[in-house]
């Protein structure tokens, strides 16, 4: 049998693994240690591995227990935010932030606490931070502070820095009114504004919370014009040939794509350029009108144009048009006429023969005449300044040129001042408060001073104060003739002598029916008493005014319906019950009168009068703070909230009760929700979760089985939660009602109309009260609204519930 080959593979790795086997045997003690290192190396890259994954898996806030947590820098990753989608604008988070964060119910709440935790009405899950801070490490914005822009749409961004948040909202404030979703741009108004950005996260902790920028300013300035010229309007020229220089005042804001100049509406010929300031047209005879336009491109595209129109006179005669009856002469540059500055100053021009000629001037005083002395040359004209005599007074100015001359006689008069009045006749009034409007003017500027005094018919003097927007005044009467005294000043300054004016008028008080009621008069009320007054005027800040009147004859019969008004202004009725009456003034600005009169049967009278002073506001910014809350306690439920909020033009006790109910968690059931007749069905309570549990207090309950007895059917209790509290509810008089008061809580009125069409007043309050039984368990049973569940001819029980 044949011996196989050798192996020679085979010999050579047993050689090797024999030199391990005999070097490892050799080094025994140092190949141990080096095992045990490698082996505890890789337990501890394993560990390491398993607690990073642990924690990238459920991320813990490392600063959670930190007070002021906000304020620990963090790193993060950039991202630029050019819009905000409408899921984000709308989220409870944001809503819930228009609360303060500091809303927590003081010791005297503490007793409904368990009732408002049950009901939703928990703390705010909302915190902020890095507030006003522009170092803030959530985000960043393009908006350069203290910047002037001269287009009024504003573009910016802002720019994410952190990545272990998410990022629910970017809300805008301009000029601080409403927050507004974030759309990458605003709309400035005329003159200085303010912008904040508000970004709305969420972190590892659940509850969301607010970053807040500084508050920037941005200045929009609106340009009258976008260039200018050296055109001087209404010059006097020699030349046909007219040139001018055109100056771009913002080239780097807006791109000129165009220059046209015209001559006298285009009969001349037109220049036109791109990319040149300078050039001429030719002039006719006479009066020439030059108009230049310019055409620009904005950022976005948009094309606009810019026009200045000017006026030339072209004199042929190098010029003059000179007269051949004066040898060829023509003096011309001074005419007779009224001077309102003191020192006057004119230039004259003399040709003969269309060529320029020396002139010169004289003062003449009786037979003697003095020369002036001035400035400039034949071709310029020459120039002279003198000051003229007293008011009224004329000078005599006489003008020589190549033998010939020009009288011209310069009347110097004080500045007449323009008045601005309405109601300022003399009169005889009833009334306590007379309201009436004064300004003055010289030349479109106002007055250098303007006061208004009024003198008593008891002697004493008072300086009344103007409303600055409308220039109105109320004066408070005394009984006899009042005399109203306007004193209109301007004052001396380098051109013109100082001047006063006056303007008086009297109004006479005598007694009316407000003053000294007839025996048996039927009595009146009206809630605009409840109003503050200043300044001897009910002061209004939205255009419509509801206001409720009730009146009762001698006998305590109800005769509201024999009610009249009389006012400066538009009204109407609303709502008319047996008991009450309510009205809507239309204001007009400034101030308006209103009388109110009630008449019995045998025409004896009663009267109150009102003056309301109306300022339009600026819908953008908040108009004053208002309280309102809702009330279960008829059902044990107690103070479901109660909040003290910020208010605008455009809002209603109806928008923001349902405004606050949403951002409070409950959903609001309501017919016209928005509209005049809003009316509040229902509440229901938030994700599922009741109200609470009813407690009804016993001794109304009492009432309400009395009620039962004539009737089963009105009171049909449930003990069970409250998951909706709405009309009809445990009895067939219940729903929801609302009562105000105007004077801080002192006196509280049931409106007998919608909350959609009852206004808001700084430091009003709203109750939004349930009732069992048509508001006679409230003290509302005399007030049943329009358009809801309501019943005519109840009175009030014994107490409120």
């Amino acid at each position: 049998m044949p011996k196989e080959p050798l192996n020679t593979k085979n010999i050579h790795l047993g050689m090797i693994l024999m030199y391990w086997k005999n070097l490892i045997k050799k080094h025994k003690k140092l190949w141990s240690a080096l095992l045990s290192f490698v082996a505890c190396v890789l337990c501890v890259t394993i560990l390491a591995g398993a607690v990073l994954n642990s924690s990238i898996a459920v991320p813990d806030n490392p600063i959670a227990s930190i007070d002021d947590s906000h304020l620990v820098k963090l790193s993060g990753k950039t991202e630029v935010m050019t819009e905000n989608n409408e899921d984000s604008v709308n989220s409870d988070d944001e809503k819930e932030d228009d609360k303060k964060d500091d809303q927590d119910k003081g010791a005297d709440d503490s007793k409904d606490s368990e009732q408002t935790t049950a009901a939703g009405n928990g703390k705010s899950n909302n915190k902020t931070a890095g507030e006003g801070k522009d170092d803030n490490e959530y985000f960043t914005t393009s908006i350069e502070d203290k910047t002037i822009v001269y287009e009024d749409e504003y573009e910016f961004t802002v720019t994410q820095l952190r990545e272990d948040v998410k990022l629910n909202s970017v809300m805008v404030v301009l000029n601080g009114g409403k927050k507004s979703a974030f759309t990458g741009k605003v709309t400035l108004k005329k003159g200085e504004n303010t912008i904040q950005v508000i970004c709305n996260y969420t972190g590892s902790d659940p509850k969301p919370f607010n970053v807040k920028s500084k508050v920037y300013t941005v200045n929009y300035e609106k340009p009258e014009h976008y260039f200018k010229t050296d055109i001087n309007d209404g010059g006097n020229i020699y030349n046909p040939k007219f040139d001018f220089t055109i100056t771009q005042l913002y080239p780097k804001v807006f791109k000129l794509k165009k220059i046209t100049v015209t001559t006298n509406d285009g009969e001349g010929k037109k220049w036109e350029a791109k990319d040149r300031s300078s050039g001429s047209v030719d002039l006719k005879k006479g009066d020439n009108t030059i108009k230049v336009v310019c055409e620009y491109e904005d950022k976005h595209g948009k094309t606009f144009e810019d026009s200045q129109e000017y006026h030339q006179e072209y004199d042929d005669t190098n010029s003059g048009g000179d007269d051949p009856e004066n040898n060829g002469i023509k003096i011309w540059g001074l005419d007779s006429g009224d001077s309102y500055k003191k020192d006057f100053e004119f230039t004259i021009h003399a040709t003969k023969d269309k060529k320029p000629i020396k002139a010169k001037a004289y003062v003449v005083e009786g037979k003697s005449k003095k020369l002036l002395e001035g400035s400039g040359n034949k071709v310029d004209g020459y120039t002279y300044k003198i000051k003229l005599g007293n008011a009224n007074d004329t000078t005599n100015i006489l003008l020589i040129a190549g033998g010939e001359t020009k009288n011209c006689e310069i009347t110097y008069k004080l500045r007449q001042i323009n008045w601005n009045t309405e109601n300022t006749e003399d009169k005889t009034v009833t009334e306590s408060t007379y309201s009436f409007k004064a300004s003055a003017n010289w030349n479109d500027q106002a007055v250098s001073s303007f006061t208004v005094t009024l003198k008593k018919a008891d002697g004493s003097t008072v300086e009344l104060d103007k409303n600055q927007k409308t220039s109105s005044y109320v004066a408070e009467l005394a009984m006899g003739e009042n005399t109203i005294t306007c004193t209109a000043t301007l004052e001396k300054n380098d051109d013109y002598d100082s001047v006063t004016e006056t303007k008086e008028f009297k109004i006479t008080r005598v007694e009316g029916n407000n003053d000294v009621p007839e025996e048996g008069a039927p009595t009146l009320n009206c809630n605009l008493s409840d109003r503050p007054v200043e300044n001897g005027a009910i002061q209004a800040q939205q255009e419509n005014l509801s206001f409720i009147v009730t009146a009762k004859d001698s006998k305590e019969e109800w005769i509201t319906n024999a009610v009249t008004i009389q006012s400066s202004c538009n009204y109407q009725r609303k709502w008319l019950n047996v008991d009450q009456a309510s009205y809507d003034l239309y204001l007009n600005e400034g101030y308006n009168t209103v009388t109110i009169t009630v008449t019995d049967s045998l025409n004896r009278s009663s009267s109150l009068s009102y003056s309301i002073n109306y300022t339009p506001s600026d819908a953008e910014k908040p108009l004053g703070k208002a309280t309102i809350k809702a009330e279960a306690t008829t059902i044990g439920l107690g103070l479901i909230f109660s909040e003290n909020v910020e208010y605008y033009k455009e809002d209603t006790v109806a928008s923001k009760v349902h405004e606050l109910l949403q951002e409070n968690g409950y959903s609001p059931i309501a017919n016209n929700a928005g509209g005049a007749n809003y009316y509040l069905k229902g509440i229901s309570g938030t994700n599922g979760a009741p109200l609470g549990t009813p407690n009804i207090p016993k001794d109304l309950e009492a009432k309400m089985l009395e009620l039962n007895e004539s009737d089963p059917s009105i009171y049909h209790p449930d003990p069970s939660p409250v998951y909706s509290l709405s009309e009809f509810d445990f009895s067939s008089g219940s729903g929801w009602m609302y009562e105000i008061s105007y004077d801080g809580g002192k006196s509280y009125f049931y409106p007998n109309y919608s909350m959609g069409a009852a206004e808001l007043q700084n430091g009003c309050i709203v109750r939004l009260r349930f009732t069992l039984y048509y508001g006679c368990d409230i003290g509302g049973a005399a007030s049943p609204a329009n358009g809801g569940n309501q019943k005519g001819g109840l009175t009030n029980w014994e107490k409120e519930w």
